[in-house]
């Protein structure tokens, strides 16, 4: 049988599957997924700084290094993104979705 289907309220999520599975898991799940979610966003700004550090030097025709570019990007992503990645739910991050 399905867990997701026992369940009584129908809101399913790692959090409430692992305790009702195993409850004494529901602290590695956590951590796992916080883990997963990091490496995901560490990616996702290395892929960026890369990307736009090359724009940035070709289009600024300056004599920056390129690595000195892409490391003020990733800072400066990190900075834009950090008040979306620390709202309290979902509807508080409506304008940064439509963006």
């Amino acid at each position: 049988n399905c867990l997701s289907m026992k369940s009584k309220d129908r809101q399913v999520s790692w959090y409430t599957v692992s305790e009702a599975y195993c409850p004494w898991v529901k602290l590695v799940v956590d951590i796992v997924v916080i883990v997963k979610c990091a490496g995901v966003a560490v990616s996702y700004l290395q892929v960026a700084g890369d990307m736009m550090s090359m724009l940035l030097v070709f289009w600024s025709g300056t004599d920056f290094s390129q690595s000195t570019v892409r490391a003020l990007v990733i800072v400066a992503a990190t900075l834009a993104m950090a008040p979306t990645c620390m709202a309290k739910n979902l509807k508080s991050t409506t304008f940064a979705n439509v963006v």
